[in-house]
């Protein structure tokens, strides 16, 4: 099976349902998961559930308890996490700051967040002044918060050389979130999979995959094929909405609400297309492949769950009689405290696969 396996970009499918999330029916699939949609996912079979779970952890918890990985923090690490809990504090709503004022740039970075940052800032180097090995991280994270509000926020401007902020930003911006949460990440470029799906030779490249901490003390030789605990999709941040426009979002129930159907289409195929990749603790009996949406700021804990019939029929020409279902959480925002608190906690939980 392992040999029929190669890393790929892959895209989520969305729950049937939602003429929003509706595409056009296509006889075969695309050859690079970068060009899936939801519904290609359809036709495999696999599909988004139909609302959200409240929260990342609840995402863990379901993993945990058919697999036994991800379990609750241990001693050291809620020692940890609390310590990051009190050391990083500013909390940032970008969307409600960019509506208190006409120019909003203005009064978000010379009045309230900027200035936030470098308190914070002073106190993290104060705080960690005498832990050397642990302060690089915590402060560059709130560094390149800073220069991604001023890149987002930018797009009020009219200003030379000024754009909004890209992708690779974002990518950075996790990377950095992630190590300082004690998870490794890889980039998703250094492993390419190929994998034969309906008769197709279908490719996918992730954006970055995570594996636990311990991985890098082993150096084996099929490292990290064999320790991917995540796979992580990032998309570009969105313009932020007006108040009712965000209102409404916050009502809505299923991720097509809030996420295009051909980034669902992608993240999902990559879930898929990257089987191999994972601890294979998540791969025994029906298989439980966790995944992350990163839009801008925002996050998003994934997982699909399939059995291994119905991976046998996606794999072949057989007909397909069977659902598989990618649960997914509530946004949860990082510039946000309550939010970045319970990342946090997701995050280093990802280490606990034993």
């Amino acid at each position: 099976m392992a040999s029929s396996y190669s890393r790929s970009r892959s895209n989520s499918v969305s729950s049937s349902g939602s003429n929003d999330c509706y595409v056009a029916y296509r006889d075969t699939l695309p050859k690079s998961t970068s060009q899936w949609d939801m519904l290609c996912l359809e036709k495999l079979g696999i599909y988004y559930n139909n609302q959200y779970h409240a929260s990342p952890l609840d995402i863990l918890d379901m993993i945990n308890s058919k697999t036994g990985c991800f379990g609750s923090l241990g001693g050291e690490q809620i020692d940890y996490i609390d310590d990051l809990k009190e050391t990083l504090c500013f909390d940032i709503s970008l969307q409600e700051s960019s509506e208190n004022e006409q120019t909003p740039e203005q009064f978000v970075l010379t009045d309230e967040v900027l200035p936030k940052l470098e308190g914070e800032l002073f106190k993290i180097r104060q705080h960690y002044s005498s832990r050397k090995r642990m302060a690089s991280v915590p402060e560059e994270f709130v560094k390149v918060i800073a220069q991604v509000l001023r890149y987002e926020l930018g797009r009020y401007k009219s200003v030379k050389r000024m754009c909004p902020a890209t992708e690779d930003l974002y990518v950075t911006v996790f990377n950095i979130f992630a190590r300082m949460c004690g998870v490794e990440t890889i980039p998703g470029s250094l492993w390419k999979n190929k994998m034969e799906v309906r008769n197709t030779d279908v490719t996918s490249t992730a954006d970055i995959l995570i594996v636990p901490v311990e991985c890098l003390d082993s150096f084996r030789q099929d490292y990290p094929e064999a320790d991917s605990v995540a796979v992580v999709s990032v998309v570009e941040g969105k313009i932020f909405p007006s108040r009712r426009l965000h209102e409404e979002l916050v009502t809505q129930n299923s991720i097509c609400d809030d996420i295009d159907h051909k980034t669902l289409g992608q993240h999902g195929g990559k879930l898929l297309l990257h089987l191999q990749n994972y601890n294979n603790k998540l791969t025994r009996g029906r298989r439980l492949l966790p995944g992350i949406i990163v839009m801008g700021t925002e996050v998003i804990f994934t997982v699909l769950e399939i059995d291994p019939k119905h991976l046998s029929q996606v794999y072949s020409e057989d007909p397909i009689d069977s659902r598989a279902t990618i649960y997914y959480s509530k946004p949860k925002d990082f510039l946000k405290k309550a939010d970045r608190d319970i990342l946090m906690e997701a995050m280093i939980r990802l280490n606990n696969i034993k």
